[in-house]
């Protein structure tokens, strides 16, 4: 019976390069040559979807038929119940405390340890193989020790791999698969955080002004909080004031401390893969009178109400933005920035618990965004623009 053999998404990536794409063409057509199915779990898959060169992800797409590869079928709780137990786990077999860094991974590569177990669970008599370029081939060992996954003898740590080189299938010595063919099925995918069930609604938004278009974003964060985006938040009962400078400055103060502190929540919500109904429903309409103190102008022309609802217009707008602007970067800045987000919490004697409910949370986003916001307001500060 033939093996599964699990591929990660490194390599795809020394699959286009010019010195190592031969060499990774060659040990994936006599894998195929020997009677194996090759794989993309879930997680890969899911990473190849959120590449942001579209030439790139359309050739990795390619490659996935032409290289003959399925893509895994599984069920959100099968890989939500091991990247949990993997994620919180605090003791080995033996009762020693256990750290991810001793099994020889990083919170990044649960996903990809849950895919090949969920597979392995399921495999029968099949034996399923993981094929990676990573570095996590370095720690195969206690990897394998740990976890129970059994490395691919094609898995290695390549390099100079040359520079990246368009798909050309014919000198990789496969042959392409028809134009007209059905693209891989899309299925049910993990990303790092297992994204809960999309709610049946999503509540209609409360009246307000009209926000400015998110397709601006296109055009990058100056475009999306110009001066012009920025005074559409206004709404129709401050116009009228808002010609005194007491009171021009004091709207300036509101909106940058909101859109400032909407985009880190957004940034936060998008590098723990929420969704955008996930967003909609628990990160929109959370500005307090508590939050608001202290924001007026001096002879308190604008009056609490005002303020609260263009502190609320300003955040939800940004919200949105922050959570867009992940989608702008790639993987690895999404991975390493939660990262360092989660790390941070952690020093600081925070931690998420074992129920995965609670990473979709307003509570956790919040933190997570607190102490992001250092970095996203190197990012959104300098685009605030005001008429």
């Amino acid at each position: 019976m033939s093996d599964v053999i699990m591929i990660d998404t490194s390599v795809f990536g020394a699959l286009n390069r010019a010195n190592s794409g031969p060499v990774i063409a060659r040990d994936l057509r006599e894998l195929l040559n020997q009677g194996e199915t090759l794989m993309v779990g879930a997680s890969a898959y899911q990473e190849i979807l959120n590449t942001p060169d579209a030439t790139l992800r359309a050739t990795q797409l390619r490659q996935i038929s032409d290289f003959r590869m399925s893509i895994q079928q599984s069920s959100m709780a099968e890989r939500a119940a091991l990247y949990n137990d993997y994620a919180h786990v605090t003791v080995d077999k033996a009762g020693n405390t256990f750290r991810l860094q001793q099994a020889g991974v990083e919170l990044k590569d649960l996903p990809i340890v849950a895919d090949v177990r969920v597979q392995m669970a399921r495999a029968g008599n099949q034996r399923v193989k993981f094929f990676t370029l990573d570095r996590m081939v370095r720690n195969r060992e206690v990897i394998t020790k740990n976890y129970g996954i059994e490395f691919s003898n094609r898995s290695r740590v390549m390099t100079n791999m040359g520079q990246r080189v368009p798909y050309n299938p014919e000198a990789l010595g496969v042959t392409a698969a028809a134009k007209n063919a059905a693209p891989p099925k899309s299925v049910a995918i993990a990303e790092e955080v297992p994204p809960r069930p999309a709610p049946k609604s999503v509540p209609t938004p409360t009246t307000g002004p009209v926000r400015p278009r998110l397709t601006a974003f296109k055009a990058g964060l100056r475009a999306a909080v110009s001066a012009e985006n920025i005074a559409s938040l206004i709404p129709d009962a401050i116009l009228a004031i808002a010609d005194k400078f007491a009171v021009r400055d004091a709207l300036r103060n509101i909106q940058t401390k909101f859109i400032k502190e909407g985009f880190a929540k957004g940034v936060a919500a998008g590098v723990m893969r929420w969704s955008k109904q996930d967003v909609a429903l628990n990160l929109k309409n959370r500005v307090t009178p508590y939050r608001v103190q202290g924001l007026g102008d001096a002879k308190g022309t604008l009056k609490q109400g005002h303020i609260l609802r263009l502190a609320e217009a300003s955040e939800n707008y940004a919200v949105d933005l922050g959570w867009e602007y992940t989608f702008s970067q790639t993987v690895g800045w999404n991975n390493d920035l939660q990262r360092e987000g989660l790390a941070t919490l952690a020093k600081y004697g925070y931690h998420f618990g074992y129920d995965p409910e609670a990473l979709f949370e307003y509570d956790f986003i919040n933190k997570l965004a607190s102490v992001l916001q250092r970095k996203t307001d190197a990012i959104i500060g300098p685009a605030i623009k005001f008429k």
